[in-house]
């Protein structure tokens, strides 16, 4: 079942509801999401929910300018249905396993190390959200690098 809304006057933009025919397990979200961009070069926008999908699409000048709306509401639903139903069919759920858990451990520090190493050259802020890393932090970062 889909519903069409318009979402712009001139008719280049719409907004398409599709209630998937299988319920989108969680893990699977994000996959069928980044995949419903290579479905048809008309989905400008998707986003997927457990039991809903929302497409909004650019009507194309030449495949379907004399088909009616409904026509091309129909070709992407059939497309977006069998990438669906292909990765939610014997989709096997990913096992979560914690192997080892630190958090119940006592620390010895109950601050935010980023003051010191900012004040020590260890971090400088060169842009918002850009950081340069001095020294010890790189040799640091070397080390695990190496061990893995």
């Amino acid at each position: 079942m889909t519903d069409l809304k318009n979402t712009n006057s001139t008719n280049t933009s719409l907004s398409i509801e599709i209630i998937p025919s299988l319920e989108i397990p969680e893990f699977l979200v994000g996959e069928i999401q980044a995949k419903l961009a290579y479905v048809d070069e008309t989905i400008l926008e998707a986003h997927v929910g457990n039991e809903l999908i929302v497409l909004k699409v650019a009507r194309p000048d030449a495949e379907y300018v004399n088909e009616p709306v409904s026509d091309l509401q129909i070709v992407l639903e059939e497309k977006v249905q069998q990438v669906v139903n292909s990765m939610v069919k014997g989709a096997i759920t990913p096992k979560t396993i914690i192997l080892e858990d630190y958090l119940d451990r006592p620390v010895m520090y109950d601050e935010d190390p980023m003051i010191y190493l900012m004040e020590q050259g260890e971090i400088v802020q060169e842009e918002v959200g850009i950081y340069s890393l001095g020294s010890l932090l790189s040799r640091l970062i070397e080390f695990f690098e190496c061990k893995h």
